[in-house]
């Protein structure tokens, strides 16, 4: 997978909304980016956490949706930290193989809004990034 990030758009009058994807699974980012795609949302895909926008450039996201394990030996709380210390409050969802109690507490407790367990049935993730994607963009929309 190209270290770059994959952007794409399916809709002519404008996404639903902006989800910025870190996987470093080519063939599940791939999946994950055409299913909310297919959905209206418009995907910026990334494969590690070092490749997160500026500050300025993640306010035009709606929420942020990333594996705890990613390439190059970072982490989707590497992801969630960085957002956070961007002074973002961008909600951010994480997603892991190893799903467990203890895990899940530690990401809500860092700030994560969800903690989704693979495999991601398309219901879940579709209930998770409408919920929080329609609020996100809501308050943008109040604030402007």
């Amino acid at each position: 997978m190209a270290t770059e990030g994959r952007t794409e758009q399916t809709q002519p009058d404008g996404p639903k909304g902006m989800i910025l994807l870190f996987e470093d699974d080519e063939t599940l980012a791939d999946l994950l980016a055409r299913v909310l795609r297919s959905d209206g949302y418009k995907v910026d895909l990334f494969e590690n956490a070092g490749e997160i926008p500026s500050t300025a450039r993640l306010a035009h996201y709606d929420l942020v949706l990333s594996d705890i394990h990613l390439a190059e030996g970072s982490s989707g709380h590497d992801v969630l930290r960085k957002v956070r210390s961007a002074g973002s409050s961008l909600p951010v969802i994480l997603m892991t193989a190893f799903a467990d109690v203890e895990g899940a507490m530690n990401a809500v407790t860092e700030g994560a809004y969800e903690y989704i367990p693979k495999p991601i049935k398309s219901a879940d993730l579709f209930a998770a990034v409408a919920r929080l994607g329609s609020a996100t963009a809501a308050a943008r929309a109040a604030a402007s």
